[in-house]
């Protein structure tokens, strides 16, 4: 049987080979019907027997201990100052082996070194990026501050460093 792509169906809970996807909400089963999901009152834990055997999605690895076979997550690289897409690809002679989603390289992470993390969503990466930009912003505030600028300079320092105001 090939890998269950979890991904292609958002929200899903169940797989059943041969029928698909399934998913769970509020008590209510839906089935995923060429990309949509559709209301079924087939569905339930009680009748996948009927379906087939039902293939639970795995819960998500919580970043401690090494990831699962397959998890995709992130390596921080020292030398970029960057977290880096890979896959787990294994493990050899102790040390976990990873695919770099970017180049194809894979593998193995010497764990002394490097800092392994679970894969961040949307909403944590708009996150960090907005916590950056204020890092940013505090600094050349502090800098102008240090050399007694007016409000009016402060503000021309930062947006000469690249600040845009938001379009609305």
């Amino acid at each position: 049987m090939s890998e269950i792509d979890w991904d292609s169906m958002k929200g899903s809970t169940h797989y059943v080979p041969d029928w698909g996807f399934f998913k769970c909400e509020n008590g209510e089963w839906f089935i995923e019907d060429r990309g949509v999901w559709r209301k079924t009152l087939y569905a339930s834990p009680e009748n996948f027997s009927w379906f087939g055997a039902a293939i639970k999605r795995p819960s998500a690895w919580s970043g401690d201990g090494l990831p699962p076979v397959g998890e995709k997550c992130e390596y921080y690289a020292k030398t970029e100052d960057r977290w880096i897409p890979v896959v787990m690809i294994g493990m050899f002679r102790g040390q976990p082996v990873l695919g770099c989603e970017e180049t194809g390289v894979t593998g193995p992470l010497d764990l002394d070194e490097y800092e392994l993390r679970p894969r961040c969503t949307p909403e944590q990466i708009a996150a960090e990026e907005r916590n950056k930009a204020i890092r940013a912003i505090e600094l050349h505030i502090l800098k102008a501050q240090e050399q007694y600028l007016s409000v009016v300079q402060t503000a021309q320092i930062i947006y000469d460093a690249g600040f845009q105001v938001p379009k609305q």
